[in-house]
């Protein structure tokens, strides 16, 4: 639902008017509440004490590992909020634009079958090298559309970005089972949602100027460079974690 849920409303503003995938949007999003909040047997049951976060919670939440994932969320955040609003732009730039949903949903389609591969392989990759090979791949598949755009590389960026969502963010929720202390885990989830959410919110409102005053091709570039958030981020949670298992293996010797 995550990942359709932008193409639906883009493909709906292109073939309607553009106010119409707001509407939509608003009202799937108030209707899923709902009815979320109407699953009252499935609800956890309700602390009547506020647990305080102690030091080790704290220290593992400021930790340069956490702090990492939190970094790779916010540049795919950019990534999500930036492409919608460039990939519109482009199409209706070309003459195509009711076709931008089914671009966007190439991305879609991609991270549905990369998370199938990744989930049914027998290999156990390492949390770190995954996102950190996965940011990498985000990161050349919008440089090679911004340096080259056209609508071969366009959709060839697509599908290989895509590829990489159902990655991250798997390995990105390992990240936090393994940093974070159990009792603090919806805490360290809701830090990775709302950099995400952040970065979605600033890639749309840049990604929406730069089209605006400069046009695309300016606005691919811009993208790309929020974009470089991520795999900055993977390359230090893979250096941490690095030492940390060099400090492990010490030890055991020892």
């Amino acid at each position: 639902m995550f990942l359709t849920g932008p193409p639906i409303v883009t493909l709906v503003s292109g073939l309607a008017f553009s106010a119409l995938g707001t509407v939509l949007a608003a009202a799937l999003l108030i209707a899923g509440g709902a009815a979320l909040a109407a699953q009252t047997r499935t609800a956890p049951p309700r602390q009547t004490r506020v647990r305080r976060i102690d030091r080790a919670t704290r220290s593992r939440l400021l930790g340069r590992s956490f702090l990492s994932t939190v970094a790779v969320a916010i540049g795919l955040g950019f990534f999500f909020g930036a492409m919608p609003v460039i990939v519109t732009a482009f199409a209706t730039e070309h003459g195509y634009g009711p076709a931008a949903g089914f671009l966007l949903a190439l991305t879609s389609v991609a991270s549905l079958a990369a998370g199938l591969a990744y989930g049914a392989t027998e290999e156990r990759w390492r949390p770190h090298s995954v996102q950190l090979g996965a940011s990498i791949l985000l990161f050349i598949a919008l440089a090679v559309t911004a340096v080259r755009p056209s609508l071969a590389t366009l959709l060839i960026g697509l599908i290989l970005a895509g590829a990489t969502i159902a990655p991250i963010n798997v390995s990105s929720a390992q990240i936090v089972e393994r940093t974070v202390p159990r009792r603090s885990l919806t805490q360290g989830f809701t830090w990775i949602n709302t950099a995400s959410a952040a970065g979605i919110a600033l890639g749309g409102a840049v990604s929406g100027i730069v089209v605006q005053a400069d046009g695309v091709h300016l606005a691919l570039a811009v993208g790309c460079a929020l974009v470089l958030v991520a795999p900055l981020g993977a390359v230090s949670g893979a250096r941490v974690a690095g030492t940390e298992s060099g400090g492990d293996a010490t030890r055991a010797a020892s």
